[in-house]
């Protein structure tokens, strides 16, 4: 039996599938999703569909691609589907009053931070980038502001060392999913949380530049960057003239090396080796790409490459 709120799911990226399938699994009704319209990509310029299609499909849901979102179309659509509730989850544009205001409970986000802290585009990189120790997702009423409005529920997420934007992207969908569920069960009950804007952080569009690593700076921040960028632009450097991308890394409190330049490579053995940074210390490299090259481990690449310590990275 179908639960009978009427809900607009609105999402484009892999963070909302989670969310949506729980909803469908506990049977409420979705009475359309709504997405980004496909894009172009790869060699052959084809069309590519959000994730959140692909899953919307599979599940014979309704699927709506509206070329403005803030739109009569939509709006109209709303009014005459009698739609009771919406829900953003990382749909990635702004959705105007006209549209979250038109539902007859509102429209909903579910969005992967504590609240206020990290409003924006990129609060899951964020975390990781600053090593915050821990992190959360929060369920709010979206208002005018972004990522402003008031907390209907909110749970913490705790960030383990060896957390990077994949695992820890997954958590937080996981949890987001079974947050909205308990926001749904106890809509009724559920008393609003006011967030104070004196409190709040910001965090902004990812950029491709931003996987530079500077090796000077500490071995902690480094190794937060590599770990916060691995899926997108992914941590560079340069090494014999061509990029370095450094997938994954390995941090230690313990080994210090303060005789050696930042960027300085030193082989551990024949199968590990490090980069020194700005603060001493050495960050182990596990996985990386040289420009032109597969992804390898750092065996596979000392196999295939003639380095010697003290060559430099940068």
């Amino acid at each position: 039996m179908k639960n009978l709120l009427n809900i607009l799911f609105i999402g484009t990226s892999e963070f909302a599938v989670k969310p949506l399938e729980l909803l469908c699994k506990q049977n409420y009704n979705i009475t359309a999703v709504l997405t980004r319209r496909d894009k172009t990509g790869g060699r052959g310029k084809k069309l590519i569909k959000s994730p959140v299609k692909e899953f919307a499909e599979k599940n014979r849901l309704n699927i709506i691609q509206p070329e403005n979102i803030n739109s009569s179309e939509v709006s109209d659509f709303i009014k005459n589907k009698d739609i009771h509730l919406g829900i953003v989850i990382s749909y990635g544009g702004i959705i105007k009053k006209d549209i979250f205001s038109a539902p007859k409970y509102g429209t909903i986000n579910v969005h992967p931070s504590l609240l206020p802290k990290y409003r924006g585009p990129s609060p899951i990189q964020s975390s990781l980038l600053h090593g915050d120790e821990k992190t959360g997702v929060s369920v709010i009423e979206i208002t005018d502001k972004m990522d402003a409005g008031p907390i209907l529920l909110q749970e913490k997420e705790i960030i383990s060392i060896n957390d990077n934007y994949f695992s820890l992207h997954d958590k937080l969908s996981e949890k987001g999913g079974e947050l909205l569920l308990k926001y749904l069960i106890n809509m009724e009950k559920t008393e609003k949380k006011y967030q104070n804007d004196n409190e709040a952080t910001y965090c902004n569009l990812i950029k491709k530049e931003h996987g530079l690593i500077n090796w000077k700076k500490d071995s902690f921040e480094i190794h937060n960057q590599i770990r916060a960028f691995v899926k997108w632009p992914v941590a560079f450097t340069l090494f014999k003239g061509k990029i370095l991308k450094i997938y994954t890394s390995k941090y230690s409190e313990d080994s210090e090396f303060p005789e050696f330049s930042p960027g300085s490579i030193l082989k551990l053995s024949k199968k590990k080796f490090g980069v020194v940074c700005g603060d001493g210390k050495l960050l182990e490299i596990l996985k990386l790409q040289l420009q032109g090259k597969k992804m390898l481990d750092a065996h596979e690449f000392l196999n295939g490459m003639n380095i010697e310590t003290g060559e430099m990275l940068g």
